[in-house]
């Protein structure tokens, strides 16, 4: 019973979550709502460093798609790289034109993480941020404004940086695919 009442009362003091249907329970997670961004937010347009091009950019000037899904990982967690080896699968379903998709990590070092995780392990997790466009959240200051405090966490957002919704915590493409879709202008 007392479950019960906290689970409503998060509902209720959110005044986000309170009509949404959610696709997966990692979506907009009632344990993580008021700690996480807003839905229907505008969230800080951060700069983040491209470390193939050595240089700095805005979201904005990185995410032509209609939707943009930020997906925060760090290259310690295990679940996160599980997430970033799908996003091939997740890049494949949407044009360019609808989905960008930029992964936004911690610097790392590639060779560290080839030693720790394998030559083929660390290839298929390449092959995954090839599939985004790669960022490194050189200062913290993108983890900061988007109030990561775990991860994976992604934050759905739209032209104008609103907050369309976010998932926090391992999710599958399926899911990830109907969050996306039904965010779909």
């Amino acid at each position: 019973m007392v479950r019960l009442l906290v689970f409503l009362w998060a509902l209720g003091a959110s005044g986000e979550a309170g009509a949404l249907e959610r696709v997966c329970p990692t979506e907009q997670r009632v344990d993580y709502v008021g700690m996480a961004v807003k839905v229907g937010d505008k969230l800080p347009n951060s700069s983040l460093f491209l470390p193939q091009e050595q240089r700095a950019a805005r979201i904005r000037d990185l995410a032509p798609g209609t939707l943009t899904l930020l997906v925060f990982w760090s290259a310690t967690c295990p679940e996160c790289l599980d997430e970033i080896k799908a996003l091939p699968e997740l890049r494949a379903r949407f044009s360019e034109e609808d989905l960008s998709i930029l992964s936004i990590a911690p610097a790392y070092d590639d060779g560290q993480m080839r030693a720790k995780y394998g030559d083929a392990s660390w290839d298929a997790i390449k092959a995954g941020l090839g599939a985004t466009v790669a960022c490194i959240d050189d200062y913290g200051s993108a983890t900061l404004e988007y109030k990561v405090d775990e991860v994976p966490y992604m934050v759905l957002i739209d032209k104008d940086n609103v907050c369309k919704t976010w998932v926090l915590g391992k999710t599958a493409v399926e899911d990830l695919v109907r969050v996306i879709e039904r965010q779909m202008p």
